[in-house]
This record gives C-alpha cells, sequence and structure tokens, in this order.
C-alpha cells in the first residue's frame, strides 16, 4: 500500500511540474510569436520531450496519433516545418521500443507477418532491377520499407500488453473524433476557404443538379487533413468500425460516449467526401456486422439510425450515384451504351480503363510485373489496348489488386492476399476464443478484423497509396493477435 501511494505521489508530481513547464512554454512563446500555430508547435514539441523522460510508452500513443491524423505532413505541407521532421516520426518509435528491448529485456517479436513483408520487398527490389524506370521502383521500394516493414515491425513490437494495444486504438480513434468534427463543423458552417490549420481541406466538387440566381449550384468534396477526397473516405471508413468496437468493449459506461460520438463523426466524415468507394465499404461493412451477429441489438439500432439520418445529413451523395443507376452486369458484358460501362460518368469510365490497363499488363508480366511504380510509365500503351476513355496524362491503377499484380506479378499478389488472409484468420479466431474470457479484446480484434475488411473493400477502387494508415492498422491487428496468441489476456498482466 505505501509504495503503491509513494508511487501514485510521483505520478502527481510529474505531472504538475509538466503542467506548469507547458503552460509557462505556451505563454512565453505566444508572447514572443503572436501565432497559434508557432506556440502549438513549441508546446507539442515540449510536451514531446517531457513524456520521453516521464513517460516513454505515452511517445508511442503519441506517434501514432500524429500519423493517423496527418499532422506531421499538414505542418510540412502549409506551416514550412523541415521535411526531415516526418522522416523522424516513425524513428520515435525506437525510444520506446529500446526501453523494451534492453531495459525490460523483452525479445523481439516477428510474425508470419512480418516474414511474407520480408519476402514481399525482396519481390519488389527483384521487380526494381527489371523496370523500365529503376529509379521510381527504388523509390516505391525504400517507401515500403519505412512506412510498410519498419513501421509494421516498430507498432508489433511496441504494443505487447491487452492495456497498451487498447490505449493505441484509442489514440487513434480521437484523431479520426478530431477529423470527423473539423469536416463536419465546415460543412455546417460552409467555411469552405478556411483550411483550419490544414485538416479541412477541399480541392474538387460535383454538381448537385440545382441552380439559383448564380447558376449551377455544386457542392465541395471534403478532403480532411489527407488532400484527397477518396483516401481522406478510405482511412475513416477503416476506423468507423473500430471507434465502434472500442465503445462495445469499453466496461464503463461513461468510457462508451466518446468512440460512439467518434464513429458518428468519422462517418459523417466519410460521407462528405462523397467518395462512392467509401459509401460501398461502408455498407459492406454494416451487412457484414448484421450477417456475422458481431453486435447486439441496442448497437445495431445505433448503426440503422446513423443509416436514416444519411440523407438529411449528405443530402447531395444521392446525385453522385445516380450516373451509376442504369449499369447492369448484362450492360458490362455486351458493352451497351445505355447500360454498360459507357453510360457511367467520365470518372467511372476512366476508373474503368485503369484496372483494364492494369489486368493486361499483368498478362504481358506475370511474373515480377512491370516494377514497383511503373504502372504509370505504361499506362498509354496499355490504355489505348483497353479502348475507351484514355487519358492523355499518366495514370495510377486505381484498384489495389490489379495495381500490385501489375506492378509487382503473381508472386507479388499472392504474398499480399496471404498477409491479408493470415491477419484476417488469426483476429477472427482471437475473437471467438476471447469472447468469453476478455470481451474487451475480443471487441478490439473484431474491430480491426472489420477495419481492414473495409480497407480491402476500398481496395478494389483505390490503389496502394499512403501505406502508412494500412500498415499502422495492420500493425494493431499483428499486435492484438501476439496478445491474445501470447496467452497475455488479462489487465492485470499488463503494466506500463
Amino acid at each position: 500500500m505505501a509504495q503503491h501511494f509513494k508511487s501514485s505521489t510521483s505520478s502527481w508530481r510529474k505531472l504538475l511540474f509538466l503542467s506548469a513547464i507547458l503552460v509557462i512554454a505556451i505563454f512565453l512563446s505566444y508572447t514572443v510569436s503572436r501565432n497559434i500555430f508557432i506556440t502549438s508547435i513549441i508546446f507539442g514539441g515540449i510536451l514531446l520531450v517531457a513524456v520521453t523522460l516521464f513517460w516513454p510508452w505515452m511517445l508511442t500513443l503519441v506517434v501514432f496519433f500524429l500519423l493517423y491524423s496527418n499532422t506531421v505532413a499538414i505542418a510540412i505541407q502549409y506551416h514550412h516545418v523541415p521535411y526531415i521532421v516526418g522522416g523522424l516520426l516513425i524513428g520515435l518509435l525506437l525510444i520506446p521500443l529500446v526501453k523494451i528491448l534492453v531495459i525490460d529485456r523483452e525479445k523481439v517479436i516477428i510474425n508470419q507477418t512480418l516474414l511474407l513483408m520480408l519476402i514481399f520487398i525482396s519481390i519488389q527490389a527483384v521487380g526494381a532491377i527489371f523496370a523500365s524506370r529503376p529509379g521510381i521502383a527504388i523509390d516505391k521500394v525504400i517507401t515500403f520499407l519505412l512506412e510498410g516493414l519498419v513501421l509494421y515491425f516498430l507498432v508489433l513490437n511496441t504494443v505487447r500488453t491487452p492495456r497498451m494495444l487498447r490505449y493505441s486504438i484509442w489514440a487513434v480513434v480521437v484523431a479520426g473524433l478530431l477529423m470527423g468534427a473539423i469536416s463536419f463543423y465546415q460543412e455546417v458552417t460552409h467555411s469552405y476557404d478556411n483550411n483550419y490549420w490544414g485538416y479541412a481541406q477541399w480541392g474538387t466538387s460535383f454538381g448537385t443538379g440545382q441552380s439559383n440566381l448564380l447558376g449551377d449550384v455544386v457542392a465541395p468534396r471534403l478532403e480532411g487533413p489527407i488532400g484527397d477526397d477518396n483516401r481522406y473516405a478510405q482511412i475513416m471508413v477503416v476506423i468507423a468500425p473500430i471507434a465502434l468496437f472500442l465503445a462495445i468493449g469499453e466496461q464503463d459506461i461513461k468510457r462508451k460516449v466518446l468512440p460512439l460520438v467518434a464513429t458518428l463523426l468519422i462517418i459523417v466524415g466519410t460521407l462528405l467526401t462523397y467518395s462512392r468507394g467509401g459509401l460501398i465499404a461502408l455498407v459492406f461493412v454494416i451487412i457484414l456486422i448484421v450477417f456475422l451477429r458481431f453486435i447486439k441489438l441496442r448497437y445495431l439500432a445505433f448503426l440503422l439510425v446513423v443509416a436514416l439520418l444519411v440523407p438529411i445529413a449528405v443530402p447531395n451523395f444521392a446525385v453522385r450515384l445516380t450516373r451509376l443507376q442504369n449499369i447492369t452486369i448484362s450492360g458490362l458484358l455486351s458493352n451497351s451504351s445505355t447500360s454498360g460501362i459507357t453510360s457511367a460518368d467520365s470518372s467511372v469510365q476512366g476508373r474503368a480503363n485503369e484496372m483494364i490497363s492494369s489486368a493486361l499488363m499483368f498478362a504481358d508480366y506475370p511474373l515480377f510485373g512491370v516494377g514497383p511504380g511503373n504502372y504509370a510509365v505504361h499506362y498509354q500503351e496499355y490504355a489505348l489496348k483497353a479502348g475507351f476513355n484514355v487519358k492523355l496524362a499518366n495514370r495510377q491503377p486505381h484498384t489495389l489488386y490489379g495495381g500490385i499484380a501489375a506492378e509487382n506479378g503473381i508472386f507479388g499478389i499472392i504474398c499480399f492476399l496471404l498477409i491479408l488472409y493470415l491477419t484476417l484468420r488469426d483476429l477472427y479466431k482471437g475473437r471467438l476464443a476471447l469472447l468469453g474470457s476478455n470481451f474487451t479484446l475480443a471487441s478490439i480484434m473484431t474491430g480491426l478484423f472489420l477495419g481492414v475488411i473495409a480497407y480491402m473493400v476500398t481496395g478494389i477502387f483505390l490503389h496502394a497509396n499512403f501505406i502508412r494508415f494500412f500498415w499502422l492498422i495492420m500493425g494493431l491487428a499483428g499486435a492484438a493477435v501476439n496478445i491474445y496468441q501470447s496467452g497475455l489476456t488479462a489487465d492485470n498482466k499488463a503494466t506500463l
């Protein structure tokens, strides 16, 4: 008891000392700069140093939050922070990793997914040797090394206990809550001319079919902190089920409120992108939840209420779907002018062309593909063979699976699909095994399972880009599986 009191007192002293430093830092930095963002950067830097000294495990959570909210990329693009800061962000995870491996003397964790990732990067390296543009290919290999392989390894080895996993999920969900709340506020206030320090971007719009005295009414597609509407939808729809099942798994009723609010705002943020692929992924996840009976009736009612509010919250979404309503399977097969792909809008036609081009490319380079990042180099040649809506610019495949197959061949796509399969299999097995003994961890694994599924669905329409978001979630999924398989499923065994 005395030791516990002493430890508690020490923590309070650290917290008071840190608070005093932060208050002084905020006052001095704002007095000197009179700039809120610079003040925030100084505040964040001091907070980071203090957290590293006092609570090294919390540094992991800070990195996860900054990664998923894209804060560092915003700081570099909009606020002239040196580019090297972005490269150092993932490296900050080395600090808690050193503590775990050197001070705590824990073993390095290497799982099947990590081994498959090593095989995948080897396949990429071979493809880069034979690529038409090896420089582009090498850049892609380096990106996968840092934002894929290294990030996955660091997440897997720093998140080792149920409590740390739960806190990590909270960090990602809070990032989604922040992004969704800002997008919601921007839409409600129509303050599209304000990017809110880079967290509320928008670039494209579409006609709503309405008009006023000023002409045709258009609706902007919000891009959040990502700078791309479809990518923003993708990272949001991935964490929607994670936030929902975080709420379901929390034992304290008060702790359910924030993740439920986050779920709602994340869904709203997804819909405000007007991404059709994002909507399809969201609907698919909801159907899967119901079909597999993952939730109780009260949470199903919550999802139904959200579904009913969609036409009210985002009334223009129906307009985005109208150009798809006449497309049928028979029309696609016969290339009918009224129900085939040519009846869709130019965006859908363009993506269909790029998907077909990736299939033709894979057929010509079946073993190792055209090389990482080299799809765009060969696009024009194969787009002409596809025969419709050829773009003059070098385009991307706009499909995860076709893109990997075209650029990495049969070995690459098999390796990637094995990574997805093993992760989903182990998450589902862990969920079933833990439902009766650790409902919180089982719920987290359910959310991660559905999050990966959501990414797979959006991957039908989007190629591999911004991969750090995907591999962060995959790393958390791997950590959850490792915690389950190691038998460390009781919170009383988990210390920070």
